[in-house]
Formats: structure tokens, C-alpha cells, sequence
């Protein structure tokens, strides 16, 4: 470094997108994740889960660490039918 020369150049913008994707990818594995019997079921819970506020959110998020998500869809969110319930 004394010299003044470069050791290395770095593209930032592909570095942060790349850390971004790869924390991204493992935040959605660590949250919560719900098996549907249909494709409208799933449609529905995404729905009515996005537009729960964030503390409503949390609140959902801390209680599926304690039993299955699907289960806690169907008690919080307001219209759902169950999401392994047969139409």
C-alpha cells in the first residue's frame, strides 16, 4: 500500500446484490412456511397476510414458532378457510 497501487477492484453494486439475494433467500427460510390444498388457498392467506399491519405480523410469525403456520393462519386471519381443509 506504501506504493499506491490497487490490490484489488471490487464492483459494490454486484457485491450488494448478491448479499442481498443470499440474506433475502435465508430470511424466508427461517420465518414461516404454510402447505395449502389449493392454489386459491394459498392465493387467499397472501392476500390477507399482507395486509396485516407489522405488529400483527410479528404477533403471527412468534406464534407459528410454537405450532404449525397453517393452524395459525386459520385462527388469524379473518375469511381464511382452513388451508388443509377439503372445499
Amino acid at each position: 500500500l506504501a506504493t499506491g497501487k490497487n490490490l484489488a477492484l471490487l464492483d459494490g453494486n454486484w457485491i450488494t446484490t448478491m448479499r442481498t439475494g443470499a440474506v433475502a433467500a435465508q430470511s424466508v427460510k427461517l420465518l414461516a412456511q404454510a402447505r395449502f390444498d389449493s392454489k386459491s388457498r394459498a392465493m387467499s392467506a397472501e392476500y390477507h397476510f399482507k395486509r396485516l399491519s407489522r405488529d400483527q405480523k410479528d404477533a403471527l410469525l412468534a406464534r407459528a414458532a410454537n405450532e404449525p403456520f397453517e393452524r395459525v393462519l386459520e385462527c388469524l386471519l379473518p375469511g381464511l378457510k382452513g388451508p388443509l381443509d377439503s372445499d
